[in-house]
């Protein structure tokens, strides 16, 4: 943290210590040090300046502040859509990359993850991964409870039609590229390009229908213990 602060590491010892109080510009760098999304931030600078200000009107009214984030905080209806379906927009974020799609299926497993093992399992940056989940919070999609998110059932179904259908094919498919380098057992990779009857082409593509329904139907009650991702390409060349 020292290096990251740009101080001396008795400086950092005297400041967790309570020995001596941050200021913003060493706030802000805490805030990324750790992560913290927008609003987190925004209600860490506030307390850093309520510490180090001196005129009690000034502390009183930083105080009202505080208070007013913290029961927004505690307000839910504050911090989450639910019950509707996602706008162009919300849709525009959560389909532009597959993290979303992919953090969302993590916060299913067992009693729910943190923003590190998430960022551990993926192997990407933590403020990456408290962004999405600021984002999934927000919209409903996850919930968060003591630091651990867990999924949340709402509709995020994209109309064949749609722009961001093409977005989402595509966000998955690299991922399969991208598995390809580091193959395990339980994986399973087939391209078969090939010539065959009109009438076979079609009852393939019907029993690619049903194996896809199939799926559904076991998957919906399952218990969440793992994720994987199944992607199918049936397609005129």
């Amino acid at each position: 943290m020292a290096e990251h602060l740009g101080v001396s590491a008795a400086m950092v010892s005297q400041i967790l210590s309570g020995e001596k109080t941050l200021h913003a510009d060493l706030g802000i760098r805490v805030s990324e040090f750790v992560g913290l999304n927008d609003k987190e931030t925004d209600y860490f600078l506030q307390l850093i300046e309520y510490e180090r200000a001196g005129y009690h009107r000034l502390k009183s009214r930083l105080l009202k502040k505080i208070e007013q984030a913290q029961a927004e905080a505690k307000n839910l209806s504050q911090r989450v859509q639910v019950d509707r379906e996602m706008d162009e927009k919300d849709r525009a974020i959560y389909y532009s990359s597959w993290l979303y799609t992919a953090i969302r299926n993590l916060s299913a497993l067992g009693d729910g993850i943190t923003p590190d093992e998430i960022s551990v399992s993926l192997q990407i940056p933590r403020p990456v991964v408290v962004r999405v989940l600021q984002f999934l919070t927000e919209k409903g999609l996850c919930t968060e409870d003591k630091g651990r998110y867990s999924y949340q059932q709402k509709w995020t179904h994209i109309p064949a039609g749609s722009p961001f259908v093409a977005r989402h094919h595509q966000n998955w498919r690299l991922q399969g590229f991208h598995r390809m380098e580091s193959f395990h057992d339980e994986d399973f990779f087939l391209t078969a390009p090939m010539s065959m009857s009109a009438e076979v082409a079609n009852r393939i593509r019907a029993r690619i229908l049903e194996l896809v329904t199939e799926v559904q139907k076991e998957v919906g009650p399952s218990k969440s213990e793992v994720v994987r991702c199944l992607n199918i390409d049936w397609f005129r060349w």
